[in-house]
């Protein structure tokens, strides 16, 4: 292996909807944005984030909010 963290080192799987996640973490991963991912408890939202950081070459520490914690009011 080169060292290049892949988006497979983090989703495993080889079902149309896994393929097409790893694809679409491999286009926003060098997109210079703000991403919010959504989906119910458990399915894994935080994996596809530490994903999108780790590919996205960014030096800074990966900020995860749990909007479900913050009041509507204040978003």
């Amino acid at each position: 292996m080169s060292g290049q963290t892949s988006v497979d080192e983090f989703i495993a799987g080889q079902s149309a909807a896994t393929k097409e996640l790893r694809r679409l973490v491999d286009i926003l991963a060098p997109a210079d944005s703000t991403v919010l991912i959504q989906g119910q408890t458990g399915s894994g939202k935080d994996v596809v984030a530490r994903a999108i950081h780790a590919l996205s070459g960014r030096k800074g520490p990966l900020i995860s909010i749990n909007c479900a914690a913050i009041p509507n009011e204040l978003l």
